[in-house]
């Protein structure tokens, strides 16, 4: 008997602030299937826009907490301090991106299953190295934030950002991607 697992997890630090994040460990799914990532979100219904480097990680996580659309990240191409000016709660969602980038909140499979921040799990993977990749992405007009590492893969977006993505249908093409293992 094959078990296929995925963990959702919510972080949330203020009224209308947090994070959902979605974690698909590595064991449900084969990613020597797949030339591309850009193959692996087309399964996922999910469209990569730009890859971010791993010092830039905290400042992507705020980008994507206040990000409403696709052209929000799109600005975040030529300013990475984009959105900022846009927004009055700016050193909140610092705050909070340098937490949930650093804190262990994400349940990932180890022996035994732990919970992880994504600093740790993209040093474990020795950076954006080989089979790591960190970037934004849209699931219809949800932004996203898509993590891959050689243990597995975290969607994450805006808690009610992403909330919207699974209610569009996100979540049942993950579970159709696992299962098409």
């Amino acid at each position: 008997m094959e078990v296929k697992q995925t963990y959702e997890t919510e972080v949330s630090f203020s009224e209308g602030l947090g994070i959902r994040a979605i974690t698909i460990p590595a064991r449900n799914f084969n990613i020597e299937n797949f030339t591309t990532l850009d193959q692996v979100g087309e399964r996922l219904g999910i469209r990569l826009l730009e890859e971010v480097e791993l010092d830039w990680i905290q400042r992507a996580i705020a980008t994507l907490l206040l990000a409403e659309n696709q052209e929000d990240l799109e600005g975040w191409k030529s300013d990475r301090s984009y959105l900022l000016g846009k927004f009055t709660h700016g050193p909140e969602v610092y705050k909070f991106a340098e937490y949930v980038s650093m804190a262990a909140v994400f349940p990932f499979e180890n022996s035994p299953l732990t919970a992880e921040s994504i600093g740790s799990l993209l040093t474990k993977a020795g950076g954006c190295g080989a089979g790591t990749y960190i970037g934004f992405a849209v699931a219809g007009t949800t932004p996203l934030l898509f993590i891959a590492v050689p243990t597995g893969m975290i969607i994450c977006g805006a808690a009610a950002g992403i909330a919207q993505g699974l209610e569009e249908g996100l979540r049942e093409r993950i579970s159709k991607f696992i299962r098409d293992k």
